[in-house]
């Protein structure tokens, strides 16, 4: 049996689940140059739990909802602010 290909948005970060909404590990983002751009941006963004595929939550490790990674990334990229 084929494994299945994780799904990936922008910049390559690969797409989780916390069971009620996809997003992206803030950890992952923190490893891309514009980290610090992308903190000051996302004041007052909601962020939710971490959960792995046992359903425990992971300390320390928040989601990004994909939606608000997505919307971030297509206005830095048209316009680099």
């Amino acid at each position: 049996m084929r494994e299945q290909a994780k799904q990936k948005t922008y910049f390559g970060l690969e797409i989780f689940s916390n069971g009620y909404c996809p997003g992206v590990k803030e950890s992952d983002i923190k490893r891309l140059p514009f980290y610090e751009f992308w903190l000051k941006k996302s004041l007052g963004s909601t962020q939710g739990v971490f959960v792995d595929e046992n359903g425990k939550e992971i300390d320390g490790e928040r989601l990004v909802y994909l939606h608000d990674w997505e919307k971030f990334c297509k206005i830095f990229i048209n316009t680099g602010k």
